[in-house]
């Protein structure tokens, strides 16, 4: 939880600085990543060795456009060249729903989803949400909640006094559950 407030804490601070040391903090982000891919991504391995791409020179977002972009269809083909194997077994694993046709499916490390909860929780403060406010969302796909897992996804969303109510169900009887 201490991560999560520094997270929040830097989001917070952040945002109000000037735009070229905004885009400076990106720049160097940018190039950490791209060296951590270099150094324990398999896929980008390969990429970048096929494009001659060295991650430690980049000095500017446009030294990336020799890359092609990362594609649903290649994460679904490259999946597990995807990831960085000594973190592998910590990973949190997602999917899509499918209802544009396939579900996608995807996994991120406990870092990215600090950094992503800070960002949930700033971007809620714009609109006059702080944490522990009791907060509806109307979310796709829900999260299957039974075993120790579901229990503790049920707890944390009482703690943090969140309702999450399927969207996936459009029916007259659905959406009157949904409104009470």
């Amino acid at each position: 939880m201490r991560r999560l407030f520094e997270t929040l804490d830097f989001l917070e601070r952040s945002q109000w600085e000037p735009r070229k040391t905004v885009e400076a903090f990106q720049l160097m982000e940018l190039r950490r990543l791209l060296v951590h891919a270099q150094n324990h991504i398999p896929y980008y391995q390969k990429l970048f060795a096929k494009h001659g791409f060295d991650p430690y020179r980049i000095e500017s977002v446009r030294d990336i456009e020799c890359l092609p972009p990362l594609t649903k269809e290649i994460v679904r083909e490259h999946r597990h060249e995807l990831v960085d194997k000594r973190t592998a077994k910590t990973h949190i694993h997602k999917a899509t729903s499918g209802s544009s046709g396939q579900p996608f499916e995807f996994e991120y490390d406990r870092g990215s989803e600090v950094f992503r909860q800070a960002m949930k929780w700033r971007t809620y403060g714009w609109a006059g949400y702080r944490p522990g406010t009791r907060a509806l969302h109307y979310w796709g796909m829900p999260v299957p909640l039974a075993g120790l897992n579901g229990w503790k996804i049920r707890l944390d969303r009482a703690l943090r006094r969140e309702l999450y109510v399927d969207c996936i169900a459009q029916d007259e009887a659905s959406l009157l559950r949904a409104v009470d």
